[in-house]
């Protein structure tokens, strides 16, 4: 069963819901995809990109992009703009800064409830 492409228009339920691909909110005149298992809103480009649903646990997978027709945009619409989707690793630290981080905190612990 294909996803539902639509434009969020100006009273949209799905205003402020978070994709959960990129975690960043939905917007009026923005493209979203619903997807066909759980229903949950996704950017377009984020469902196209990461091939399917980003709601963990879900197994919707994307169809191909040719497939579908493209929703019919308010008249004086531009044409979609493509956004680059962030790499959610891209703002963790790394491991050995991660482990530093650990030993302080422990080390405070100690000198708070041991000494």
């Amino acid at each position: 069963m294909p996803e539902t492409v639509m434009v969020v228009e100006p009273h949209s339920e799905y205003i402020a819901q978070g994709c959960p691909t990129c975690h960043r909110g939905i917007e009026e005149g923005q493209t979203i995809v619903l997807c066909p298992r759980c229903k949950t809103a996704h950017h377009e480009n984020c469902w196209f990109t990461r091939g399917g649903c980003g709601k963990v646990g879900c197994r919707g997978v994307a169809s191909k992009k040719e497939q579908l027709g493209r929703p019919s945009a308010k008249s004086g619409d531009g044409p979609d703009e493509i956004q680059a989707v962030a790499d959610p690793r891209a703002s963790q630290l790394p491991v050995p800064v991660m482990i530093g981080i650990g030993l302080i905190v422990i080390f405070i612990a100690y000198l708070i409830f041991v000494r």
